[in-house]
């Protein structure tokens, strides 16, 4: 890759190279340069006016904008699937009786084996069955009917499909999972409990609030998503994406590297800029931010 000589970059040529990008993600990992010269001289939003926003700004929603919204809706699922940032609002200020008052719940022991057999018909799948009506989904599993009334469906074995999905933080880390319930798992993540030891939450409070939630395929079978959960996490890692996984993706083994401080900062010593060092060895990168030894590493690069 042919770098550009100083002063390269201008407002003009700037713009140019920004009229190729339809985010501010793809434009600053596909030209770094460019991206960082129109940040430094405040030109950035200017030439950047075109481009799609991923995510509303910080402080866009409001319990009002929630209620409003939520209104449109008839189940919780079907809401914090299409509007995730909404939902962790929601979440965060625990409104969630407030701005679902209007979805009815049912009645105790309103699921019988006659209603929940009749509603499994409405569907192909068990994980369609589960995500399209959890309610009557779990009054299934728990009182032992789910074999007999999903014996239509297709799929038996609702634990060996998984989703991929990703949290695309807006200071260009990301994390890579797999899930066979992506409501719960959310939750999850942003549980405020204090054993809450995700990275993702981790990095949501301490670091950066603004993210894009994604599901990069359908459900899979087990063995066929360990593989693409590999393989999305190394497709991030070759765009220059930071990496929140601490653990091997996919119980594959070996897909991640153990760096120890010593070899992390032996590693940084190779380069003279953190683009540079991140791109090219993500996994050492990575153990020095998690470990909080970034800037004791890369204390010989100029900012």
């Amino acid at each position: 890759m042919n770098r550009k000589p100083p002063n390269y970059w201008t407002k003009e040529k700037c713009h140019e190279e920004a009229l190729k990008h339809s985010t501010k993600i793809s434009f600053k990992t596909a030209s770094a340069g460019a991206y960082q010269h129109a940040r430094r001289n405040k030109i950035l939003d200017k030439i950047c006016n075109h481009m799609t926003s991923p995510h509303k700004p910080h402080g866009y929603w409001t319990k009002e904008k929630c209620k409003k919204l939520a209104l449109n809706y008839n189940s919780r699922t079907e809401f914090v699937n299409k509007h995730s940032g909404a939902y962790d609002f929601i979440l965060r200020n625990n409104l969630l009786n407030e701005v679902f008052s209007h979805i009815k719940r049912k009645p105790s022991n309103y699921w019988t084996k006659i209603r929940c057999q009749k509603e499994a018909l409405k569907y192909k799948s068990k994980v369609e069955f589960k995500n399209k009506s959890t309610s009557s989904f779990q009054a299934s599993r728990k009182n032992g009917w789910l074999e007999d009334i999903c014996s239509h469906m297709s799929n038996l074995h609702i634990k060996k499909e998984r989703l991929i999905y990703s949290y695309e933080f807006h200071d260009n880390y990301v994390y890579v999972g797999l899930t066979c319930d992506p409501t719960t798992r959310k939750n999850k993540h942003f549980s405020k409990s204090k054993r809450n030891k995700s990275v993702v939450h981790k990095h949501f409070v301490e670091k950066c609030e603004k993210y894009t939630y994604k599901e990069l395929t359908c459900f899979l079978t087990e063995d066929k998503a360990k593989i693409m959960e590999k393989k999305c996490l190394e497709d991030y890692v070759s765009k220059g994406w930071g990496i929140l996984n601490i653990s091997k993706t996919g119980s594959l083994g070996g897909s991640l590297i153990k760096w120890t401080k010593e070899k992390s900062f032996k590693e940084a010593k190779k380069y003279k800029r953190k683009c540079d060092f991140r791109k090219a060895s993500g996994g050492a990168f990575n153990a020095l931010y998690q470990n909080n030894w970034l800037n004791e590493a890369c204390s010989h690069m100029p900012r």
